[in-house]
């Protein structure tokens, strides 16, 4: 008698969420997790808080143009992001300061753990930063949200781990940076203790979704 085996659906989350799984503390609030991530829906665009700002980021540099219009943002967008996305874009302005920055396309990119699980682990930006290339993740946190060496080391060791299709510089940089207090955070090397952890947050990730 000829067996079949049926192949798992290959599960696939964002960075950002699945870090947010990873640093809840206790086995029921990574449950909710799940459960959050489960019934959020499909993407869409009103739900991403930061979507405009990102993507004028992106405009500024890859039509060289000014960061000026960053504040003309502030006109576009829906009043209760007002506050926020001031405080973003100046944050991001006094990052940029006295340095020289060009832009150039930054791959797509994922991590596929042990047992499968893919995080799409792709940089928001490709900046050349007084002439070295910088691949970057931007994060985006509210005021009860705090960005620290928990949260920070494992994008980056996400990052530095992650595979590419495009080729990239020998000298490239990854790094993180925190959009609210303009700090750029760089990866040196990985971390083999925290991309051992994240291997069995990937699998009690898995583990929890499939049951």
């Amino acid at each position: 008698m000829k067996i079949t085996t049926v192949e798992k659906e290959k599960l696939s989350v964002g960075l950002t969420q699945f870090i947010d799984f990873t640093v809840r503390q206790t086995m029921l609030a990574k449950m909710n997790k799940i459960t959050e991530i489960k019934n959020q829906g499909d993407y869409h665009p009103v739900k991403d808080h930061w979507k405009q700002l990102r993507e004028r980021i992106k405009f500024c540099y890859e039509k060289n143009q000014s960061l000026e219009n960053l504040d003309a943002l502030l006109s576009e967008v829906h009043e209760r992001k007002i506050n926020s996305y001031t405080q973003a874009i100046k944050a991001f302005k006094k990052f940029t300061r006295n340095k020289e920055i060009e832009w150039f396309d930054p791959p797509k990119s994922l991590w596929t753990s042990n047992n499968g699980l893919i995080v799409r682990s792709s940089p928001e930006l490709g900046l050349i930063i007084d002439g070295i290339p910088h691949l970057i993740k931007l994060f985006f946190k509210g005021n009860t949200e705090k960005i620290n060496e928990r949260n920070i080391q494992p994008i980056l060791t996400l990052m530095l781990e992650a595979r590419c299709n495009d080729s990239i510089p020998e000298n490239i940089v990854y790094a993180v940076l925190n959009v609210k207090t303009a700090k750029l955070h760089v990866a040196s090397q990985t971390n083999s203790k925290i991309l051992q952890a994240l291997q069995l947050e990937a699998q009690t990730y898995e583990n929890i979704w499939r049951n």
